[in-house]
């Protein structure tokens, strides 16, 4: 939100016309615009959905993360909002939600079983997966057992032609 800022508008109509109150008020335009640049900074700070590397920086130190050198303001921002809204009891909806945050909606599976709760996880990065794991750590049942699975996207090309041998068995599918 820049503002245009004009002081020479706020003038009474009997002072604009004296060159000295326009050149001067002129002279100070730069000023008052750098000021609502701040402001605007500001408020845009107090949030963790608008935070810039800064903003961010500060929530983390709030709630104790340290940023790893790989992290996008994406992920760093995602991992805040994880930890902000850590609340107990959980539910299968508030998991879902939770790992929406952090993976995004189709980032993750969740099944749970015989009180076993057994999450996939397709990531691509590494900050995701730890995350994940103290969320885990922190929220789950004592009487459940959480079992993660890391699948991570890898970008790779295929021939058509070749001999194989060694391999894994690979489950290959398209990640939005």
């Amino acid at each position: 939100m820049t503002r245009k800022v004009n002081l020479v508008s706020y003038l009474p109509s009997f002072l604009t016309e004296f060159k000295e109150n326009i050149v001067l008020l002129d002279a100070e335009n730069p000023e008052f615009e750098f000021l609502w640049k701040s402001f605007d900074r500001i408020l845009k700070n107090e949030y963790i959905s608008t935070a810039d590397e800064y903003g961010l920086s500060r929530f983390e130190d709030i709630v104790g993360i340290k940023p790893l050198a790989d992290d996008t303001i994406e992920s760093r921002r995602s991992r805040v909002l994880s930890r902000w809204f850590n609340h107990i009891p959980l539910t299968l909806k508030g998991l879902k939600k939770r790992l929406a945050l952090i993976c995004g909606e189709q980032g993750y599976d969740v099944k749970i079983k015989d009180y076993t709760v057994t999450i996939s996880i397709y990531t691509r990065f590494d900050s995701q997966k730890e995350e994940i794991k103290k969320l885990m750590e922190e929220i789950n049942p004592s009487n459940m057992i959480a079992n993660l699975i890391y699948e991570k996207a890898l970008t790779f090309n295929i021939f058509e032609k070749g001999i194989i041998s060694e391999a894994n068995i690979l489950t290959i599918r398209q990640v939005s």
